[in-house]
Order: C-alpha cells, then sequence, then structure tokens
C-alpha cells in the first residue's frame, strides 16, 4: 500500500488533462490522431515518474511558446518506445492546440506543482523496500528497468546518498558510475558495465533504460 497524499490529487489532474487533450484531437481524425497519439506517451511518462512527465510537459510548453517543431515534443526515450514515429512535418501546428494561451497557463500550473512535490515520491519509498528485501534476502545485486531517461535520473539521484559508487546506470549505449572522490558520474563502457556486475562486488545495483536490453547480456 503506498500513502499517496497529495500526489494523487495531482497525478489525477494531470491525468484529466492527458484525456480531454487526447479525446479533443482523435474527435478530429485525420491529421489529429498523431497529436493525440503523443498524449498517450504522456500518460506512460506519468505512470513512470512525476519527473519523467515534467520533463515532456516543459517540451510541450516550449513548443507552444516558441513554436517549434511538432517532433520536439518527443525525445530519443519516446521514439524509441514507439513502433513508429508519426510524420510531423505536414501537420499544422493549430492541431496542437485550441487556445494556446490557456493551456500554456495550465502547463505552468502543472510545472509548478510537479516542481514542488517533495523529491521522494511514494513509488520511491516502496523502491526502498523492494531493495531492503532484497539485499536482506540475500540477493547480491539488483536490476532496475525504466522506459525513460528522465525517470533513471530521478531514481539514480534518489538513490546514490545511500549506495554511492554501488550504483551503475546503462543508457543510450554506454554506462556510468558514481564517483564517490569526485561527486560526479564516470563514464563506462559496456564490458565495463558487464564486468562490474556479474562480479557483484562494488556494484550492486544497475539501472538502465529500455536500451540496456539490447545493448547488454544479462544472463548472469
Amino acid at each position: 500500500f503506498l500513502d499517496l497524499g497529495d500526489a494523487q490529487g495531482l497525478y489525477d489532474r494531470i491525468d484529466t488533462y492527458i484525456q480531454k487533450r487526447y479525446q479533443a484531437l482523435t474527435a478530429v481524425g485525420g491529421k489529429g490522431v498523431p497529436l493525440g497519439f503523443i498524449m498517450t506517451v504522456y500518460r506512460r511518462r506519468l505512470t513512470s515518474s512525476f519527473y519523467a512527465v515534467r520533463r515532456s510537459l516543459e517540451r510541450r510548453r516550449d513548443v507552444l511558446v516558441n513554436q517549434k517543431r511538432l517532433a520536439d515534443l518527443l525525445d530519443d526515450d519516446d521514439e524509441f518506445a514507439l513502433e513508429s514515429v508519426p510524420d510531423f512535418d505536414d501537420l499544422d501546428m493549430d492541431l496542437l492546440t485550441v487556445d494556446p494561451a490557456a493551456e500554456i497557463a495550465e502547463l505552468d500550473d502543472f510545472i509548478t506543482a510537479l516542481t514542488e512535490q517533495p523529491p521522494d515520491e511514494p513509488k520511491m519509498a516502496y523502491l526502498h523496500q523492494l531493495l531492503d528485501e532484497a539485499f536482506t534476502g540475500g540477493h547480491r545485486t539488483v536490476v532496475i528497468f525504466t522506459q525513460y531517461t528522465d525517470t533513471l535520473e530521478y531514481l539514480r539521484s534518489q538513490l546514490r546518498p545511500w549506495f554511492g559508487s554501488q550504483l551503475v546506470c546503462y543508457f543510450g549505449g554506454g554506462g556510468e558510475r558514481w564517483n564517490n572522490n569526485t561527486g560526479t558520474w564516470d563514464r563506462l563502457t559496456k564490458e565495463q558495465v558487464k564486468d562490474l556486475f556479474r562480479r557483484g562486488e562494488g556494484v550492486r545495483i544497475m539501472i538502465g533504460t529500455d536500451s540496456m536490453s539490447e545493448g547488454l547480456n544479462l544472463q548472469t
């Protein structure tokens, strides 16, 4: 059981926003469908972490305010997760929203609320519980998968104070390990990540995006 508290209300508000935008865009049909499909990406990010959906909403706000390309609504992880990426070149920016000023204000409200949320959202507390159960139960190492690099960055920022250099990450075809001496993330090759995790001594937790499943053999 997770004590969601105020987080549940914020989650519900953003979910309602996503649902309404999805329904409005798909109701238009035709060229509105690809933009409606983007709203399903936002829902995936909302269920991943508040940090991940905040980054998406910030990108959406930037596109609306600065009249950027519609393709800028998605990042590399979004495109990796989609079976086929919509072609935005022939789509009119006006399809994105009926009232840009009103939506920008709504996005500002969400972004502010998300920024003000406690850093350890409820699912993070549950993850700490699962890790404790795994290690006290005799497991030497743990793999944490997430679909988004944004969520990976959030997870490692929350786990680093507890595990420090015992953390290794793999995303975008490369790895990183926290260096307690320099206070930075050191770059690692794929082979270094595999070797460290296989030994299970200095490294106990590996956090990776979906690209990890393609880049590493994790049978060990």
